[in-house]
């Protein structure tokens, strides 16, 4: 299975020291604004942003060559907060255009006003609108470099369209505003790992233990490392590491991490050792399709080919139109030798839906069977 891309640990305690501690709103509306993005990006984008408050901004408007521009941003802050405040509903409700719009209208109200871009940014990055996310969030930056939560998504969003040499500056300069900050070490890892800087990256990873001991983010990376490394020993080690210290309420986070013990493990061909890691998820995780072909492919290296087409078809019993469920166990009788029951699978694919990729797939594969 495909190790996924980056997952950052989803807490943050950001440093107000550089700007002086906000004012009470401005902490109420903070704390408000971390829970919608707990809400909003969750485990997978892992990224909590806590903006830069004051009582008032002076800005130059370069672009209209205005000079000095002072406007009130109390009155800027509390729209962005009312906003902040309708945004989870808006959410739920599925509106990402509209949420969108209303964000867009703020930034045009007050197109100098940094946390609204950052704002606007994290929207568009959840709606998977990725180019205009950047965008916004370099002005953000541009506005006011000192935000490191800011530099942290941008950098995340940067990898999402595969600018890795910006992805790296932005995790560097969020490093370099929070040097304790664990989270920001481990991005900055993740990066080095995707340009083979091994070296780099353990170092990072080492730093960002020492600072914190739980971080299971940092262990499963550090796991990673030794993994393309081929020092599969101390990649069992770390990936132990990561799922001990994964927080049950981050059980999906868990599975991942020992789904890959699994996949170490078979590459030490062990296959039997795999087969038992995987056989202590619970009945229903191992009943999903995805861990269903990592239970097959530890029958294969066993010889035993047809045991992973055998729990492939006794998920069918339950779940008989369930297209992932048909292709695997086609594609394992076929491994098994038995074109019989492969063609029995296609043919209840070809009933579902006949123009499938996979019909042709399977139909090839059942021609260039012996």
């Amino acid at each position: 299975m495909a190790s996924p891309a980056p997952t950052p640990d989803p807490s943050f305690t950001p440093s107000q020291a550089s700007r002086g501690a906000p004012p009470p709103a401005a902490r109420s509306a903070a704390g408000r604004w971390a829970v919608v993005i707990v809400l909003l990006v969750g485990v997978a984008a892992g990224v909590v942003a806590v903006w830069y408050w004051s009582t008032q901004v002076q800005v130059i408007d370069e672009r209209n060559a205005a000079g000095p521009a002072s406007w009130d941003f109390k009155k800027a802050s509390t729209e962005l907060d009312e906003l902040r405040q309708r945004y989870v509903d808006m959410h739920s409700q599925g509106s990402a255009a509209a949420t969108i719009r209303e964000f867009r209208r703020l930034v045009e109200r007050y197109p100098r006003f940094a946390e609204a871009r950052s704002q606007l940014g994290l929207v568009l990055y959840e709606a998977q609108r990725w180019e205009d996310a950047y965008e916004q969030l370099k002005v953000s930056l541009e506005l006011d470099a000192q935000q490191a939560e800011v530099h942290l998504l941008a950098g995340t969003v940067a990898l999402n369209i595969g600018l890795i040499d910006e992805a790296e500056r932005h995790y560097s300069q969020a490093v370099g505003l929070q040097p304790a900050n664990p989270v920001f070490l481990v991005h900055l890892a993740q990066v080095h790992v995707r340009k083979r800087d091994f070296d780099q990256a353990q170092h990072r990873l080492l730093e960002a233990i020492k600072l914190d001991s739980s971080s299971h983010s940092a262990y499963g990376t550090l796991a990673d490392v030794y993994a393309r490394q081929n020092k599969m020993d101390l990649a069992l080690q770390f990936i132990d590491k990561a799922i001990e210290n994964t927080p049950l309420e981050q059980r999906r986070v868990q599975v991942s991490y020992t789904l890959r013990k699994a996949a170490y493990l078979r590459r030490q061909n062990k296959p039997v050792e795999a087969l038992l890691v995987l056989q202590s998820l619970f009945p229903q995780e191992q009943a999903e399709a995805a861990i269903i072909e990592d239970l097959a492919l530890c029958w294969a290296q066993l010889g035993k080919p047809a045991n992973g087409a055998k729990l492939y078809e006794a998920e069918l019993i339950a779940r008989p139109t369930e297209l992932d469920l048909l292709g695997g166990a086609a594609r394992w009788r076929l491994k098994a030798g038995d074109k019989e029951m492969a063609a029995k699978h296609l043919d209840a694919i070809k009933k579902i839906n006949p123009r499938l990729p996979i019909v042709q797939q399977l139909e090839d594969a059942l021609a260039a069977a012996p």
